[in-house]
């Protein structure tokens, strides 16, 4: 048996080499004539975001902004901070830096002073947390108005649990998951992992933006060797059992980012006590 994530020993590796060689990619791609290329040493297109909450425009490679087609193909995988990352996350890497790294606090957030951002809002997450869902749906309402045409396949193969970097565990899940709208794709396959993507704090702001929905009833799936619609037991049945649990760390070790009855941990919960404890409340348990 694996050891809880509070008492897992925290390994790192660093790759001998660039991570494209090392990896084995530029090995793959080289027989087809093709390469791996350094977003951030292309041209870029600003592309405004209308109706946006933080982004005003988001700088994308032009490789993605000008494409004929974009295939958007991330794996199936848990985060410390957005729960799952898939296909909404890996938009991520169209964007050019720094407004890329949008996890930590960057040039659109230094206009709120530190406290404010660990506190919590009305949705029950921290102020950092919710502009970084909105950061996401910024992203999604950027990419759709270059109007490429796009195609998202999750690799839900081996899926992986804990933080989406060192910590976390490989399982093997057998599915992959082809679909156009990025929301009702991550969705469902949040739905897989065991988690429940209407609790899903990114999945629960591109919701009530419009963006898609986050009700996998409402999502008609498609067994693709069988061309039969999936009901709700059928879907049910590929779940994974125990959950793909995203976890965060926490006094030195880990917590899960949903508790027992499903609910969502706020991100950074040692910064969301600290602020908390100053302003005379009480913590939030991980439990």
């Amino acid at each position: 048996m694996h050891p809880p994530h509070e008492q897992r020993r925290r390994d790192l590796w660093v790759p001998p080499g660039p991570l494209p060689e090392v990896s084995g990619y530029a090995a793959a791609l080289a027989p087809f004539g093709l390469e791996l290329t350094n977003h951030d040493d292309s041209a870029g297109v600003a592309v405004p975001v209308p109706g946006h909450m933080v982004f005003a425009q988001l700088t994308l490679t032009h490789f993605a902004a000008e494409a004929g087609f974009l295939f958007n193909v991330p794996v199936a995988k848990c985060h410390n901070l957005s729960c799952t990352t898939l296909c909404t996350k890996n938009l991520q890497g169209l964007v050019l830096s720094p407004q890329r790294h949008m996890c930590g606090v960057q040039q659109e957030d230094e206009h709120i002073a530190a406290e404010d951002l660990a506190r919590l809002t009305d949705s029950g997450l921290s102020l950092h947390e919710e502009r970084f869902c909105h950061k996401h749906a910024d992203l999604l309402v950027a990419v759709r108005q270059t109007q490429v045409p796009r195609l998202c396949v999750v690799d839900g193969m081996v899926g992986r649990d804990g933080t989406a970097f060192n910590e976390g565990r490989n399982y093997p899940l057998g599915w992959t998951l082809i679909g156009v709208n990025e929301v009702h794709v991550d969705a469902v396959a949040t739905y897989l992992f065991g988690l429940d993507p209407e609790s899903t704090p990114y999945l629960r702001v591109a919701a009530a933006r419009g963006l898609g929905t986050n009700r996998v009833r409402d999502i008609e799936v498609v067994d693709l060797a069988t061309g039969t619609t999936l009901d709700a037991r059928a879907l049910a049945a590929h779940r994974h059992d125990p959950p793909l649990m995203p976890v965060a760390r926490y006094e030195g070790g880990y917590y899960r980012r949903f508790r027992a009855d499903g609910s969502v941990v706020p991100w950074a919960l040692d910064h969301v006590n600290r602020q908390r404890q100053a302003d005379g409340l009480p913590p939030i348990s991980p439990t």
